[in-house]
């Protein structure tokens, strides 16, 4: 199991990571020649040490260090532009029969990169067109978003449990246009060309046109409750998804659910049974306290259904489709340097589980010293199981903004 930290990252060359990470300096250079144009320039460099269990038994230990550059122009303007480029150097220590064995690897991301500008269709009215790498969150939720059709409603693939932050962040190239259609309504429409990252290759590579995915989303908001409807084709599936996703709440209470089903043209099946196996829910609430002076809670609790889903324990945990899975969140900080968070992944079918906490403290601006640590409980045939690798694992580090 590789470092999360480093789980998604496409590779490229190491001489030409190498390079990258030595340019980090002069890249923190950037913003004095252009002082005059309101650059505005943040970085992020964060050291970790990881401990992960293998399944074997034994312990393997993670060095990681990640520097992250985010160059953006200032916002407001009719032009605007950003470029977010992330290095991380990996050093990974593994216990073998005949010694130990050591991997050093230099990764490098780009995580956006896009251009942004309006085009004026009244005195009003403008469009708005984004080309480039960069997110678009559709639907609700933290980690479990049904209506999220561009990057999927599950999550759990690529999270990163070692970050106070989004726990999802996933980009793609896209053009997208975004026409507001009143004070709380907009429609946004975006297509996704076919591009795949192809080994030894720096750039990424071009696919069939039919292999595009689109589609659109309209979004409309009232005094307590927002609709949002989407719909996406992907033409490497050659199937259509529609979402549908309500919002509401009362002071501190957030409500939120959505729903997407596929739409298949299939006439051997029935339509109940079409909706059951190609249809899918989510459920989130989220609640914010202030219990004292500078203190605050935050508690969140989302789940993901499968009507069409295993109810019952499977053969083969680790690919069977459970009809539920439960993602409790609880947030407290004392006060403004020190935070705590525990989040857990619950499979109720086969009564298991993957817990994890975390600490982070602020002791100074900007300088974070922060550890998490998770296991997983559950029998060996469970989705969550103690047997496996990374059902046990420790990280440790600090991380600097500026």
């Amino acid at each position: 199991m590789r470092h999360p930290l480093v789980a998604s990252i496409p590779r490229l060359p190491c001489f030409s990571g190498r390079l990258l990470v030595l340019l980090i300096p002069l890249i923190a250079l950037i913003p004095a020649p252009l002082a005059a144009e309101d650059l505005r320039v943040q970085a992020e460099v964060e050291s970790l040490l990881h401990l992960l269990r293998r399944d074997e038994g034994g312990m393997d230990s993670t060095s990681a260090f990640r520097a992250t550059v985010d160059l953006r122009s200032p916002p407001g303007q009719a032009v605007e532009g950003r470029i977010q480029l992330r290095f991380t150097l990996h050093d990974e220590h593994r216990e073998e029969q005949n010694g130990e064995a050591s991997t050093d690897q230099v990764l490098t991301e780009l995580l956006r990169g896009y251009t942004r500008f309006r085009l004026p269709l009244g005195e009003k009215t403008s469009l708005r067109i984004t080309s480039g790498k960069d997110r678009l969150t559709w639907g609700a939720g933290a980690l479990l978003n049904a209506g999220d059709l561009i990057f999927g409603a599950d999550g759990t693939a690529l999270v990163d449990l070692t970050t106070l932050g989004a726990l999802r962040d996933e980009t793609a190239w896209l053009t997208a246009v975004f026409l507001p259609l009143g004070d709380l309504a907009y429609l946004e429409a975006a297509v996704l060309p076919p591009l795949e990252h192809s080994p030894g290759e720096h750039l990424p590579s071009r696919q069939g046109p039919e292999q595009t995915r689109a589609g659109f989303r309209l979004y409309r908001a009232g005094e307590r409750l927002s609709l949002e409807t989407s719909l996406l084709y992907q033409g490497e599936r050659e199937e259509t998804t529609a979402a549908v996703t309500i919002q509401g709440g009362a002071g501190s209470l957030d409500l939120y659910a959505a729903g997407q089903v596929t739409l298949e043209d299939r006439p051997d099946e029935t339509l109940r049974h079409g909706l059951e196996e190609r249809s899918l829910m989510t459920l989130g609430s989220l609640w914010h306290l202030s219990p004292g002076f500078n203190r605050s809670l935050t508690l969140r609790v989302e789940a993901l259904l499968f009507p069409g889903g295993a109810w019952t324990r499977a053969e083969d945990p680790q690919t069977a489709s459970y009809g539920i899975f439960l993602y409790p969140e609880l947030r407290f900080s004392p006060n403004r340097s020190l935070e705590l968070v525990s989040r857990s992944m619950i499979s109720p079918v086969d009564s298991s589980a993957h817990l994890s906490g975390g600490v982070s403290w602020t002791i100074q601006s900007g300088l974070h010293l922060q550890a998490f640590a998770g296991v997983q409980a559950g029998s060996s045939s469970s989705r969550y199981n103690q047997d496996q690798e990374g059902s046990l694992w420790f990280s440790a580090g600090c991380l600097y903004r500026f």
